[in-house]
C-alpha cells in the first residue's frame, strides 16, 4: 500500500519564481539540501540526483516558475516499488510565496522517514539558506 504526503510551506518576502529557479539550480539546490552536490537542471526528461545519489529520478514536467513534477526513487527503494511522484507547486501570495508539495506512491514502510525528511532536509534548510542571501 502506498501513502501520500501533502504539505504547504510559506516562504516570506520572496517571489515564487525565485524558489522555482533555486530548486532547479544545482548550486542553490546543493546549498538548500545540506551542501552535498545536487545534479538537476531546467530541462524536462533529464535525470536528477541529490545527496550523493541517495535520491534520484527524472524531471517529468516543468511549467516555468510554477510547477515541477519529478519521478523519485531512493537507495532504499526496492525493485518492486513503483516510482514515487513529487509535485511542487509554486504560488505567489502578495510578497510571500508558498510551495505546495504532493509526494505520492510512497511505500508505507518509508512514510514516516520521508515525511520528517521534507522538513529537515528541505523546508528548514531552505529558509535558513535564504536568510544567508539577504
Amino acid at each position: 500500500m502506498t501513502k501520500t504526503i501533502t504539505q504547504k510551506v510559506e516562504f516570506n518576502d520572496i517571489a515564487a519564481s525565485e524558489l522555482y529557479t533555486m530548486f532547479l539550480n544545482e548550486k542553490h539546490h546543493s546549498n538548500i539540501s545540506g551542501g552535498v552536490p545536487a545534479y538537476i537542471s531546467e530541462k524536462e526528461g533529464t535525470k536528477w540526483s541529490v545527496n550523493n545519489g541517495h535520491i534520484y529520478g527524472k524531471i517529468l514536467e516543468l511549467v516555468k516558475d510554477r510547477l515541477i513534477v519529478l519521478s523519485w526513487r531512493s537507495v532504499n527503494s526496492i525493485p518492486e516499488d513503483i516510482d514515487e511522484i513529487v509535485v511542487l507547486n509554486f504560488i505567489q501570495n502578495g510578497k510571500d510565496a508558498f510551495v505546495e508539495l504532493t509526494h505520492t506512491n510512497l511505500p508505507e514502510r518509508r512514510y514516516k522517514t520521508v515525511l520528517k525528511s521534507w522538513e529537515e532536509r528541505y523546508w528548514t534548510p531552505w529558509k535558513i539558506y535564504l536568510s544567508t542571501l539577504k
